[in-house]
């Protein structure tokens, strides 16, 4: 048994005529009444209603008439705006999500209404200067995309990121069309159930989701208004409009004929089926007129009004013709229209078709006869979108925001989402903010102290606490609560180094602690210092006699100096009085020092000698023997050179003799000699034993002949032998 409650009523309010349809809402739903009438007078025009009152009554009409068919009342009815004033707006939202944590459904659809809101803004400033400020109703977006950290993704809900873009296209009307649709139904005595727009509801029907990978345009062309919907890359992208139809070829065959409207409605609608037609003029007299004269003669009209379309479908198609076009509605039967359309956007003929409402007898049972024209189709689409829940509404109902009244006319369950929406309140709001951190290099690695955190905002619902998508009703209080962002990290030394492991010795006889000293960008610090972003901290725990002494003494204490003349200039030599002694025993400066070391300063008794007085280039001149090395006949042989040496007041002196103030010192460098071929002789024997007949003493330097007097070099390799002579 079927009644208000699981059956659905769609009604087409176009321009030429009121469509009604009442479908059982269910998984396959069935036609149970379909009722057309027509306006009595020209009541609506290029798909906006005039004449609220004559409306109405067509309305009531349809009303009763499937009231009596379905055997019940009926008291709600899906509606349709035709898309004449409808404005669609591209936008896009980044936010940083660092601090988010994992993305919930409530995260992504803040975000999504952010960009809705963004669309709103972006139409709202576009309105013309000086012009009335109207108020526009979102009635529907859709996603196009998700980035999640500079990288496509289908779904944002459950992923963490540093940064999320959606991109969202919204469809706005104007309050006035809302307005006098809830009018009429009212007149009518009846409730909007639900609304959406006449392109949508074609096109959810003619361009299912499985078709809106190819790139297709629909166009819906009633008496007024030509609505259109593009699709390509599995979405439908562009909704427009062009305010040309049916109405322009009937305006066009009363000029030329003398006709009152209704008689030119009755000769265009004949122009499909007939070959010859009979009709009376203005003056009373009897034409009878072939098809192919009429059609000549209003084939500049037709073709007047294809242009508009093709130029449209091409604006909202990004520059280029779509692949394919469907026609729906009462005008896409209008002769020629297909052909012409077709040359206009420089497609074969077979890619510009009219869908019929007996089409989609596969989606929807029952008799659809009265439907199955192209003119069918709205009315079915608007019936079968009504069955999806999160279709827009057309119910006004008023929410207090704070102390602000704010109307909805939006959805069928309208949300806390929608109420914000409508106040022009940003949703992410409540999301608070965490601190910046405090960043820092401890001993060359990263370390970060964290911000607080914050305190989370919240949307209260009449007192309780509630989401975006929980549902308001009529005379609801909301509270929007703000999140307060956590503060900024403000952090010390002691926040990034919490202890420092001590040291503890005694150092001549006082127990002494050393804790290592702690550097910030250079300069010493305390526990306490404030430590500035992207700071550089150092420390080192391994405590020295060097930071002993420069902590407490600064530096061993030095005698004055001594003075001596090297080679005639006089130099002044600094040395320490003092050593460092560690447990008993002598140490260096930088010996790492151990919990209970006991650590003294003593006289030193260590003495200033010669080689403490010379550079260590002069004490490696002194020192070195200038040799060079060769081989003689496969034999090393070194054959030395001068060696360096140092007088000490007139007396040659070894380095490690003392030297007191006062004291003259010449220093005499070692240097290479030159050593001549025939020198060998004087260091190796070299036995040739006696000269054999006819043979020449030969004297080669590294293969070369070389004579007596050649100057050899270190690495050279020596030959010395008899050879044959060639001209014995």
């Amino acid at each position: 048994m079927y009644d208000q409650s699981n059956t659905i009523f769609a009604l087409d309010i176009g321009t030429r005529t009121v469509m009604g349809l009442v479908i059982t809402d269910e998984e396959h739903p069935q036609a149970l009444g379909v009722a057309m009438v027509e306006h009595s007078s020209r009541a609506m025009e290029d798909g906006q209603i005039h004449d609220v009152e004559a409306v109405a009554s067509a309305v009531i009409k349809i009303r009763e008439s499937l009231s009596e068919q379905v055997g019940f009342p009926l008291e709600t009815a899906a509606v349709a705006a035709a898309g004449r004033s409808l404005r669609t707006e591209t936008a896009e939202v980044t936010k940083d999500i660092l601090t988010w944590g994992e993305l919930s459904r409530e995260d992504v659809a803040a975000i999504e209404l952010e960009a809705v809101q963004l669309a709103q803004q972006t139409i709202i400033k576009n309105q013309p200067a000086g012009g009335v400020n109207t108020r526009y109703h979102c009635v529907g977006y859709s996603v196009n995309k998700y980035l999640l950290d500079e990288s496509t993704i289908k779904n944002l809900v459950g992923h963490r990121g540093n940064q999320a873009v959606c991109s969202v296209t919204a469809t706005f009307l104007p309050e006035v069309v809302i307005h006098a649709l809830y009018t009429v139904l009212r007149k009518a005595d009846l409730r909007v159930r639900s609304m959406t727009l006449e392109p949508i509801a074609a096109s959810a029907l003619v361009i299912p989701p499985d078709l809106r990978l190819l790139n297709l345009a629909l166009v819906d062309m009633g008496a007024g208004t030509s609505d259109i919907a593009i699709s390509r890359n599995g979405m439908i992208t562009a909704y427009g409009m062009v305010p040309v139809a049916g109405d322009e070829v009937s305006e066009t065959l009363e000029e030329l004929y003398l006709l009152d409207f209704a008689t030119a409605e009755e000769v265009k609608r004949e122009l499909a089926v007939s070959t010859d037609i009979l009709f009376q003029d203005v003056l009373g007299q009897e034409n009878q007129l072939p098809v192919a004269e009429i059609l000549e003669a209003i084939k500049p009209t037709i073709e007047g009004i294809s242009q508009k379309i093709a130029q449209e479908i091409i604006a909202l198609n990004g520059g280029v013709p779509p692949k394919a076009v469907l026609l729906v509605g009462g005008a896409s039967q209008t002769p020629l229209l297909k052909e012409v359309l077709a040359s206009q956007l420089s497609l074969a003929p077979n890619r510009v078709a009219i869908k019929c409402g007996e089409d989609v007898y596969k989606v929807l049972r029952g008799d659809l006869s009265e439907l199955s024209g192209p003119d069918g189709i709205t009315p079915i689409g608007i019936a079968l979108n009504a069955r999806n829940k999160s279709m827009l509404s057309f119910r006004t109902i008023e929410v207090v925001v704070g102390n602000t009244p704010v109307r909805l006319f939006n959805l069928v369950a309208p949300t806390v989402g929608d109420v914000l929406l409508a106040a022009n309140i940003d949703p992410s709001i409540v999301k608070n903010r965490l601190g910046l951190a405090a960043t820092a290099k401890v001993n060359g690695i990263f370390q970060v102290v964290k911000g607080t955190p914050g305190k989370p905002g919240a949307y209260q619902l009449n007192g309780n606490k509630v989401s975006l998508d929980t549902p308001v009703k009529d005379g609801d209080h909301l509270e929007v609560i703000p999140a307060i962002d956590g503060e900024d990290a403000v952090a010390t030394v002691k926040d990034f180094i919490p202890e420092i492991k001590a040291t503890t010795v005694t150092f001549n006889g006082q127990i002494v602690t050393l804790r290592p000293e702690i550097l910030l960008n250079g300069q010493s610090a305390t526990s306490r210092t404030k430590v500035p972003d992207s700071a550089d901290l150092t420390y080192n725990e391994n405590i020295t006699g060097r930071d002993l002494i420069r902590i407490f003494g600064g530096t061993l204490p030095q005698t004055g100096h001594i003075s001596v003349l090297a080679n005639g200039k006089e130099r002044q030599i600094h040395r320490n009085v003092h050593e460092i002694w560690v447990n008993g025993k002598p140490s260096h400066l930088d010996r790492r020092l151990s919990d209970g070391d006991e650590i003294e300063v003593r006289s030193s008794q260590q003495k200033t000698t010669l080689r403490d007085v010379l550079t260590s280039e002069e004490v490696a001149n002194i020192t070195a023997s200038h040799c060079i090395t060769v081989t003689v006949n496969g034999q090393k042989l070194v054959l030395p050179g001068s060696t360096g040496r140092v007088l000490l007041n007139g007396r040659e002196a070894n380095l490690d003799e003392s030297v007191t103030d006062g004291d003259e010192i010449q220093i005499q460098s070692g240097r290479k000699e030159a050593h001549f071929f025939a020198e060998v002789f004087n260091y190796v024997p070299v036995d040739l034993g006696e000269r054999p007949e006819g043979t020449n003493l030969v004297t080669l330097r590294n293969g070369e002949p070389a004579e007596y007097s050649t100057i050899l070099s270190d690495g050279d390799e020596l030959v010395i032998q008899w050879e044959k002579d060639k001209g014995y």
